[in-house]
């Protein structure tokens, strides 16, 4: 079982853990795009990978350096190596290629995660505390601690006595029976802000709009 294409209930210190992510960004910087590619095109490709595969997991996970080494590896070969696919010494170390203020390309610095930091800060400010367990989201205890806040949350939200929230993460106001039939919790059909009803009316345009 997976969690945002990583392993439920794995361990995010392990290399094991990220192998589908490092699989990925090996994947897009295939081997053969090297003898189609200047070396700009292969630092925008990189750049490119960067910020749509990695960045999605860091911002979930904290990574290890070993796992960083790993995808950097996989960049210099991609970068350096020869268009008829031979073996190319590094021109230029990586911490400058990484750095504009050396001269180097500006490629995204793997080891700072501030992604990781920024994901921990939304925690903060959705539930209105840090607790240890965020630190591992993908498991059994994060995902039960942060429903049970959503709901007491909600509760606090539609009790008739006004009271100062912590967090503003809901939990939304409905439940699925036996026979897979979703309805509103019970007392709970209406927001009780707008008064808009928990469950809507099911019209035709819905269905179309999600084919």
């Amino acid at each position: 079982m997976k969690y945002f294409g990583l392993p439920l209930g794995g361990n995010p210190l392990s290399m094991e853990f990220w192998m589908p992510m490092i699989e990925k960004v090996s994947k897009r910087l295939d081997g053969w795009k090297n003898s189609f590619l200047s070396k700009g095109g292969r630092l925008t490709l990189i750049q490119s990978v960067l910020a749509s595969i990695p960045i999605y997991y860091m911002s979930l996970f904290k990574i290890p350096n070993s796992v960083v080494e790993v995808l950097e590896r996989v960049m210099r070969t991609f970068l350096w190596d020869n268009q008829d696919g031979s073996k190319s010494k590094s021109l230029v170390a990586w911490d400058i290629v990484m750095s504009k203020q050396k001269g180097g390309f500006g490629i995204r610095n793997l080891k700072m995660k501030k992604i990781y930091g920024y994901r921990m800060s939304l925690w903060a400010e959705h539930l209105g505390t840090i607790e240890d367990c965020f630190i591992q989201p993908e498991s059994l205890d994060c995902v039960r601690r942060v429903r049970s806040m959503g709901e007491k949350n909600w509760k606090q939200f539609a009790a008739e006595e006004v009271t100062e929230m912590r967090g503003h993460l809901l939990k939304y106001p409905v439940e699925v029976d036996r026979k897979g039939k979703v309805k509103p919790l019970s007392g709970n059909e209406s927001f009780p802000d707008v008064g808009g009803n928990i469950i809507g009316s099911f019209i035709a345009i819905q269905e179309n709009l999600t084919i």
